[in-house]
């Protein structure tokens, strides 16, 4: 398919094409929203619910990149995966309520959205912001966080090749790393929906061709 040219970035060559093109939509959703909208700074104190999922693990590395505080939410069987990527807490929500488990948070990424907010609205300071990374946001939740006075932002990514350009920097250095958690081939498509759907992907899943899977260094 046919992009602008300024929508785009060069794949850093230290990363396959399957770590690349998983960063691009999930990476870029966790820049966008943490860095472009609220603004992230050292010693902010930021909730990832999801922690371990497409999104999730992103917005854990990019908040650490910039010094934050982070406290990432999961399954206790993901534990060891989103301590791996720098978290300074870890709440497993299968064996805690994480309402009570954090408060006074800047920042609270919230994923599931819809009754989840309840919560989320617990957690946040006073003043604070929740990144809703779905649209469904009830009147009754609005009104609730304007009495808070707490910003609930939703927004769809948008295509920017610059801010392409600042993950691509950071995938080259290292400051994030994609975590592909299954590559399916193309006609597994089927099997790839199949195994979003079950809610429990960690990191990313990757669908592929045999061309995009040649060595980088081949014509």
């Amino acid at each position: 398919m046919a992009a602008p040219e300024d929508h785009l970035a060069l794949i850093p060559e230290n990363q396959t094409f399957e770590s690349a093109s998983a960063a691009t939509l999930a990476a870029l959703t966790a820049w966008q929203q943490l860095v472009c909208f609220a603004k992230i700074k050292k010693g902010s104190k930021v909730l990832i619910q999801g922690a371990s999922g497409g999104v999730g693990h992103y917005a854990v590395q990019i908040a650490k990149y910039f010094k934050a505080h982070v406290i990432g939410v999961s399954s206790s069987a993901n534990r060891d995966f989103v301590l791996s990527l720098g978290v300074d807490e870890h709440i497993a929500y299968d064996e805690k309520i994480v309402e009570d488990e954090a408060s006074e948070m800047d920042i609270v990424i919230d994923p599931f959205s819809g009754e989840n907010l309840y919560g989320s609205l617990k957690m946040v300071r006073t003043g604070g912001l929740i990144i809703s990374l779905l649209p469904f946001i009830s009147e009754d939740v609005l009104q609730k966080a304007k009495s808070k006075d707490v910003d609930i932002h939703y927004e769809l990514v948008k295509s920017n090749g610059s801010d392409m350009e600042s993950i691509a920097t950071l995938l080259k250095s290292g400051a994030i790393i994609s975590h592909t958690s299954q590559i399916y081939s193309f006609d597994e498509m089927a099997k790839a929906h199949l195994a979003m759907e079950t809610g429990k992907t960690v990191g990313k899943i990757v669908v592929t061709t045999e061309q995009i899977t040649r060595s980088r260094s081949q014509p």
